[in-house]
């Protein structure tokens, strides 16, 4: 996929400001600013709150499971939340004749209570490579990049 994401468009966003400084989210597109390459985007998970971001921060999601395979290192939305945390693929993919494909991913730190990762059935929409090589999942943000001051609107 080319080009800017478009309003309505769900993506990945990596916020940048406040207590929740390196984490990714599901969002989707309300404005795009083409003067500035900003992006207005709204929390999946709180429809109040509308976000400003840099393009950089903001991630289109394929329904593809083109160039993933068992091993990487990927960007997965945790079932049942709008956020996305560090996993591992963990089964060979495969490509869905029907259009939607799934993957198999262990979550880093999703132990169960007998010290075992579970394999966890995730819609490839909602994997995505680190997207500028920076493996930051939401367990993994440093205390000294806390900003101080809020983008959120």
């Amino acid at each position: 996929m080319w080009g800017p994401a478009k309003p309505g468009e769900q993506v990945g966003v990596k916020l940048t400001k406040g207590e929740e400084n390196g984490s990714w989210i599901l969002a989707t597109v309300s404005r795009y600013y083409p003067d500035s390459d900003i992006f207005e985007v709204q929390d999946e998970d709180d429809e109040s709150k509308l976000i400003k971001l840099p393009s950089e921060n903001v991630e289109r999601l394929e329904d593809s499971v083109e160039g993933l395979s068992k091993g990487d290192m990927v960007l997965a939305v945790f079932p049942d939340t709008t956020s996305f945390y560090r996993a591992t693929i963990s089964k060979p993919v495969k490509r869905s004749s029907q259009g939607t494909s799934e993957l198999f991913v262990q979550f880093e730190d999703d132990e169960d209570e007998t010290g075992r990762t579970p394999h966890r059935r995730v819609t490839a929409r909602y994997v995505m490579h680190s997207p500028d090589g920076d493996d930051d999942g939401n367990q993994y943000m440093d205390d000294d990049e806390e900003g101080d001051d809020d983008q959120h609107s």
